[in-house]
């Protein structure tokens, strides 16, 4: 117990949890709670205060945080328990880095969007508000890919950025 304390979380990779392994390949997992578990999860996923997306992705994370704390007691679950812990940091892997690209392509095709349309500021603003978020990402080769993006969007895109004169 925390006395009602915040608890301090870092969000990593290890909150992601994949549903498919490198070949799309996965099992279904079917089992029943009452209501309120439930409606507890629906609510606890609607605040946004975790990075879940669905309850799939927060039954996945506790089903394997709950197998970590198995594998303290068998040690035959500790030694077959870390060939999965190896497949799923490769696919936490696999998966950040497909939405690193997706990222990247979408932030491309938006920045070129607000060019096109001659909207500079927007343009600026949002390669303002991306630069903050990606600063306030963990030290790592990700965060390192996008700030190489965004320091290329803005060595290519500066000239078109600036506010050309509109023809009255």
């Amino acid at each position: 117990m925390n006395g009602g304390r915040k608890a301090e979380l870092v969000f990593d990779d290890s909150f992601f949890v994949p549903g498919t392994d490198e070949n799309g390949k996965s099992s279904r997992l079917s089992f029943s709670v009452p209501p309120a578990v439930d409606r507890f999860l629906v609510e606890l996923i609607a605040r946004r205060t975790l990075p879940y997306r669905t309850k799939s992705d927060l039954l996945r994370h506790a089903l394997v945080k709950h197998v970590e704390t198995l594998k303290d007691i068998d040690p035959i679950i500790h030694s077959q328990y870390a060939s999965v812990q190896a497949v799923l940091r490769v696919l936490q892997d696999v998966e950040a880095a497909a939405e690193l690209e997706n990222s990247i392509a979408l932030l491309k095709e938006h920045m070129q969007y607000f060019i096109d349309k001659r909207m500079p500021d927007a343009a600026r603003g949002l390669l303002e508000e991306i630069r903050k978020i990606v600063n306030g990402m963990p030290e790592g080769p990700f965060k390192n890919v996008y700030l190489q993006n965004l320091q290329e969007y803005e060595r290519v895109l500066g000239p078109r950025l600036v506010e050309e004169p509109q023809s009255v």
